[in-house]
């Protein structure tokens, strides 16, 4: 099964040496008013790639294909073929 995916988000946390957390907000807040925030483990390519060495928090645009790594566990990954990672110049900051 072939699927394509592209997720718009922050960089999160990092797993391990190729897999990633991009954090999605959700678009419509949840009954207590607040915006929930879907977690997606998203592998590298290569240790060596801006989507690993990138600061957590930077805008994160990526297209990749899901995978299930460990069916027995039910863990899918979305493996990045194309990543657009826009980091914040010296000095400015983030809201």
């Amino acid at each position: 099964m072939l699927s394509s995916v592209f997720i718009s988000g922050r960089l999160g946390e990092i797993k391990d040496n190729q897999t990633r957390i991009i954090e999605v907000d959700h678009v419509i807040p949840g009954e207590s008013g607040h915006y929930a925030v879907t977690k997606i483990p998203v592998r590298a390519p290569y240790q060596e790639s801006l989507l690993m060495k990138a600061k957590p928090g930077c805008l994160a645009i990526i297209k990749g294909r899901l995978e299930a790594v460990n069916e027995k566990d039910g863990i899918i990954y979305v493996v990045d073929e194309i990543d657009e990672i826009y980091q914040f110049p010296n000095g400015m900051k983030k809201n």
